[in-house]
């Protein structure tokens, strides 16, 4: 869809939608409690409803309702007692929560993928789970199908750096909560714990100045609670971005205080361009709150974003760098992004696409080879191709909101997310029966 903004939009919801990452990890969580455990709010996605279905068909006792969902756990997981076939469609996190939560299952499990997730490889988390003597076919890419043979008992397991992101790490914890013994494992970000912290039976300790310990005790027996779901990251990214950009206040919720790897709020206290005391952030100390959303109220007015590049990794966020550099755009001062090639293999060219949209809007920026130069300079209203990507999309949209200036954004892609923006502006025209209509923005299906 195409997305003229034709002068600056208002955004203030009072509520954003649940993350789903987030939520799928708590869902999982919640089989290793004894008692019911009660999420709010639902993510309304069919990767989520997918996983809640798996879980009724295997014997799990469920209640979803419009607003809450609600599990019913022994402490562990218990399944149908019988083999099991299972379609985790096309999410890879939703088939490693899988591997990891059937890898206890005493009888064989098939696991089946559909679309890119057939192409996608498993290696690192099934050679975790090898390791605690689970027997795991697979293609010889690692990829779906898989069929799961899990031992009379799982062994411990003891693994040093060796799983990059929560999507490994979660699910080989979920598997070592049914091991026989404690199992330790360290990681090089205490930033990006917030994952295990769902789990009962961890704690955590420092090790050195940018490595952690976490043990997982089995034989901890945690009760169920109520927990509220933290909102969608990029779409906080997002009303952050537009906040910042409109300078007024507002309050943010965030994931976990500052542990959410790819929130711009955590990447602004990390990289130092805001100074915030969060009593949450010690890692000594993290502990699972009652609830996961900390209220933030920020005054853009007094705010001091003071430039610099980017550190290296891994204090370097992928998915919050094209809201930064949104940012950037507005700072008195040049700012330069070097080290990012990676970011030509996202889903788009973002090197290419910030720098061709900063351009558009009036920007001083010149592309290199790994980054890009950006210079002080008068934005005005202009024009972006968004090349269907959703993260591109949002933080332009953030930028033409706030300037508004007859802005254009080409090829927005048509996704939940951008949806639930549109529904929300009180101020939208559009060819869509969809969206509501009114003068200032005009969408074009």
């Amino acid at each position: 869809m195409d997305i003229q903004i034709r002068t600056a939009v208002p955004f203030s919801p009072t509520l954003l939608p649940p993350d789903e990452d987030f939520a799928l990890a708590a869902a999982a969580a919640a089989l290793y409690y004894r008692g019911t455990t009660q999420l709010s709010p639902v993510p309304q996605t069919p990767v989520f409803h997918r996983l809640i279905t798996i879980f009724a068909q295997c014997g799990v006792d469920i209640d979803l309702r419009s607003d809450h969902l609600r599990i019913t756990s022994s402490g562990r997981p218990r399944f149908a007692p019988q083999p099991l076939r299972i379609d985790g469609g096309d999410h890879s996190l939703l088939l490693r929560i899988l591997l990891g939560i059937f890898a206890s299952h005493p009888f064989p499990v098939r696991i089946e993928a559909s679309g890119t997730a057939r192409r996608r490889s498993l290696h690192l988390l099934i050679s975790a789970l090898q390791q605690m003597g689970v027997s795991i076919t697979a293609n010889r890419y690692f990829a779906p199908p898989l069929t799961i043979y899990a031992p009379d008992t799982l062994a411990p397991i003891e693994l040093r750096h060796p799983l990059p992101t929560f999507r490994h790490r979660f699910p080989a914890a979920l598997a070592a909560l049914c091991a026989s013994d404690r199992s330790r494992i360290t990681e090089p970000q205490w930033r990006q714990l917030w994952d295990v912290l769902l789990l009962p039976g961890v704690t955590v300790q420092q090790e050195a100045k940018n490595a952690v310990v976490f043990t997982i005790d089995p034989s901890v027996d945690a009760s169920a609670s109520s927990l509220q779901l933290p909102a969608d990251l990029r779409l906080s990214n997002f009303a952050l971005t537009l906040g910042l950009l409109r300078r007024h206040q507002f309050s943010l919720p965030r994931q976990l205080c500052c542990t959410a790897s790819d929130s711009l709020l955590e990447f602004l206290c990390t990289t130092e361009q805001l100074q915030m005391d969060c009593p949450h952030c010690d890692p000594t100390t993290l502990q699972m709150p009652a609830s996961p959303i900390y209220q933030v109220t920020i005054n853009p007015a007094q705010l001091h974003l003071h430039p610099q590049e980017t550190p290296p990794s891994p204090y370097f966020h992928r998915y919050t760098l094209p809201f930064f550099a949104i940012l950037c755009a507005f700072f008195r001062h040049p700012f330069h992004l070097r080290n990012a090639v990676d970011l030509r293999q996202m889903q788009s060219d973002w090197i290419a696409a910030i720098v061709n949209g900063l351009a558009g809007f009036g920007a001083d920026i010149e592309e290199e080879a790994d980054g890009f130069i950006l210079r002080p300079s008068n934005l005005h209203g202009g024009a972006v191709d968004c090349s269907g990507d959703e993260t591109i999309a949002l933080a332009f949209f953030s930028l033409a909101m706030a300037i508004g200036d007859n802005s254009w954004l080409y090829n927005v892609p048509d996704t939940a997310r951008i949806r639930w923006i549109l529904k929300h502006l009180p101020d939208v025209q559009s060819t869509s029966p969809d969206v509501p209509s009114s003068p200032a923005v005009h969408v074009f299906d």
